[in-house]
């Protein structure tokens, strides 16, 4: 496995942790809780990391551009963590939640859900 170097934009956690515990091509970020958020942002970074899923996300990005969709986003948010510089962080999935909001009326609330139920 190939090992990323440490450069300016390395965070404090990357440099305490060490270069040879993040692979090149990963990147580690949270996502912000917006008002119990935290069951969607769960499956979200599960699907990120699922490799195949991921790539078929990213590929869709890169085609043509489409009416907004839950899947739009969510290529958008995979991307936005996919091409940060820093390998670790956090990002706020805003508008990936409030399409997921504008299209499902049951988490259109601040109500806590379960993932199973997100997924």
């Amino acid at each position: 496995a190939s090992i990323c170097t440490m450069g300016a934009n390395a965070s404090a956690l990357e440099k305490e942790i060490g270069p040879e515990q993040f692979p090149v091509n990963e990147h580690y970020f949270g996502l912000v809780n917006f008002g119990n958020t935290c069951y969607c942002n769960s499956v979200l970074q599960a699907l990120y990391f699922c490799r195949p899923f991921r790539e078929k996300v990213l590929a869709y990005k890169v085609q043509p551009r489409r009416k907004e969709s839950l899947l739009t986003c969510l290529a958008d948010l995979f991307n936005s963590i996919a091409t940060q510089k820093k390998k670790v962080g956090v990002i706020p999935p805003k508008k990936f939640i409030s399409r997921l909001r504008k299209e499902n009326e049951l988490f259109d609330n601040y109500m806590q859900q379960d993932a199973h139920e997100f997924l």
